[in-house]
């Protein structure tokens, strides 16, 4: 989540400090991880923080370090729509590939509020409903950024489009990926988000996750609060392949598809939010980094968990 204009940011140089990310396995052993791999979702990573800017800034791809890990990009179009909702998407030149990219919320207190227990019926699949508040916040978008990726397909037939978000991004993301899915197969696609919420019921993952197969990774933090929510006690459940991040060197990548009670499951929501904010020790918001969390931060979460969706 962005919080620009809530919150003043400290400017200071990046150190990125190169680690060794490992696979653990069964009985507490590692694995090495292809370092190449952790370099490929960081890449991605940053592709959501740009998201975050203003949209002049991504427009002319000027959103200092945001930006500058994908030198080679061009927009096609950003979409910012009444709901405060914002995408863009555009064509990556080094890498041949399509981006569609979805900011999470600016406002955390104001987005907690909303993320109650009520479902829409998603016509797409039998019997599937997701949060309905998300999926306002989608249909605002107008499929703009679908038509967006179709103009770019045209132009390069061979591209693969890629998907992603952070935290309510991911969710975005999610349903824009089964969305152009589900019109068109032969489309190559892939999901990845970061900290994203539940988006929808049992019948609407396994959708999902038959439709996007192995191309849908949905990478967790620590204890990171937001994968928590909405409840599974309300028929919320994940989609895709978890990827979650233990700590600083390991990476558990063996997480069955969908909800694993091993992963990031396994342990209790971390209240300072700040799992949910820096994934790979990044900021996911536009700037370089942000402070601690506030008490503001914190009673948001203790509020909706007071809220018509209790703790499940």
């Amino acid at each position: 989540m962005g919080f620009s204009k809530s919150y003043s940011f400290i400017f200071a140089g990046l150190l990125l400090v190169a680690i060794t990310v490992v696979l653990i396995a069964g009985n507490n052993s590692k694995i090495d991880l292809e370092e190449d791999s952790i370099t490929r979702l960081k890449d991605i990573y940053f592709f959501s923080k740009v998201s975050y800017c203003d949209a002049q800034q991504i427009n002319s791809w000027s959103c200092g370090i945001a930006c500058m890990r994908h030198q080679n990009m061009a927009i096609s179009q950003t979409v910012t729509t009444e709901l405060q909702g914002q995408g863009y998407c555009g064509f990556v030149k080094d890498s041949q590939n399509i981006v569609i990219s979805f900011r999470g919320s600016d406002n955390l207190r104001n987005w907690m509020s909303n993320l109650n227990c009520r479902k829409f019926n998603y016509q797409k699949c039998d019997k599937c409903n997701v949060h309905e508040g998300i999926y306002n916040i989608y249909s605002s978008f107008q499929n703009k950024l679908t038509e967006c990726a179709l103009n770019l397909i045209k132009q390069y037939p061979q591209a693969s489009i890629i998907i992603t978000g952070h935290s309510l991004g991911g969710a975005l993301a999610t349903l824009q990926a089964v969305d152009i899915k589900t019109q068109y197969p032969d489309y190559s696609i892939e999901l990845v988000t970061f900290g994203s919420p539940r988006v929808g019921n049992q019948k609407f993952s396994d959708y999902a996750n038959n439709l996007l197969k192995n191309n849908s990774v949905r990478i967790t933090n620590k204890k990171d609060v937001i994968p928590h929510l909405p409840f599974k006690f309300f028929d919320f459940y994940h989609t895709g392949q978890e990827m979650w991040i233990v700590d600083e060197i390991s990476f558990k990548t063996d997480c069955k598809q969908g909800e694993d009670q091993n992963c990031s499951a396994s342990v209790k929501p971390n209240l300072s939010i700040n799992d949910h904010l820096y994934y790979f020790g990044v900021y996911s918001g536009c700037t370089l980094v942000r402070g601690e969390s506030t008490q503001e931060d914190v009673h948001s979460i203790l509020d909706y968990l007071k809220s018509s969706c209790p703790v499940h």
